[in-house]
């Protein structure tokens, strides 16, 4: 995997995966990926409540960086987030796109 300044260790291993008895998934269940210096978090479902990425908390030993902004992708909504010590906690947006899988533009401090 192609190596650049986001300071994110084994990221593709940080897959947040959480199922029910019908192995369907929840709003919970978050994938990455990465492009340009920005990590892209998508919510597999539409979120029911605060979204809450363990991962990108400041006392995560995935990564050390602070985050600087977030966006949802297709909405000009201001997104309401906490980098707090065990958990990255990004407030439920009013308007949820009307597709299913929710995603997050998650930019650093450089």
């Amino acid at each position: 995997m192609k190596s650049f300044s986001l300071k994110i260790k084994s990221y593709y291993c940080i897959i947040l995966k959480q199922v029910d008895n019908n192995n369907l998934v929840k709003p919970s269940d978050i994938r990455f990926t990465t492009k340009d210096k920005a990590l892209y978090a998508f919510c597999m479902q539409a979120p029911t409540d605060n979204i809450r990425i363990i991962s990108l908390g400041k006392n995560s030993k995935v990564t050390d960086q602070k985050v600087t902004s977030i966006r949802m992708l297709g909405s000009s909504e201001k997104i309401k987030w906490n980098q707090e010590d065990e958990a990255l906690i990004i407030t439920k947006p009013t308007k949820i796109p009307d597709w299913q899988v929710t995603g997050f533009k998650i930019e650093f401090q450089k």
